[in-house]
């Protein structure tokens, strides 16, 4: 459904698309706290999106854990791409990215060496964070900085 669509312009898909969304947000409130698996968080998925929420829920995680997750299951699919250096996530952005578009950490100049003996140099390098203790088993470091 495109959200800039005039609400008399809607088809019936649209409408339904809109009625599950809505159905989902209220049940997604009535779900109750709960300790998180892997932090030992209080979890209150009632304070977020209904999507959050139900992965919260899923995963028995709170929503900080739901974040590293996903970032352990990035690591996983695409390590040259997605890596922890220093105990800290990172992310390596486009470089085909117009100079004028924002970039991470301003442009900067970062050579990364990965384990294999892999290089790669970025001027579109991400932070994701610290890597909190609790994921550190599930997110060891996996690559140097030789320059950044």
């Amino acid at each position: 459904m495109d959200s800039s669509m005039n609400y008399r312009s809607w088809t019936t898909e649209d409408l339904q698309q809109c009625h599950e969304r809505n159905k989902k947000r209220k049940e997604a409130s009535k779900l109750k706290d709960f300790t998180c698996s892997k932090c030992g968080a209080r979890a209150v998925p009632s304070h977020y999106v209904y999507y959050a929420a139900w992965e919260m829920v899923d995963l028995i995680m709170c929503i900080m854990c739901t974040h590293w997750y996903a970032m352990h299951k990035m690591v996983l699919k695409d390590p040259k791409t997605h890596f922890v250096a220093r105990d800290n996530a990172y992310t390596v952005g486009d470089e085909n990215l117009s100079k004028n578009l924002q970039r991470g950490f301003g442009g900067a100049l970062f050579i990364i060496r990965f384990p294999d003996g892999a290089i790669v140099e970025s001027t579109n390098l991400w932070h994701r964070g610290a890597v909190p203790t609790e994921w550190q088993e599930d997110l060891p470091n996996t690559a140097f900085f030789l320059r950044g």
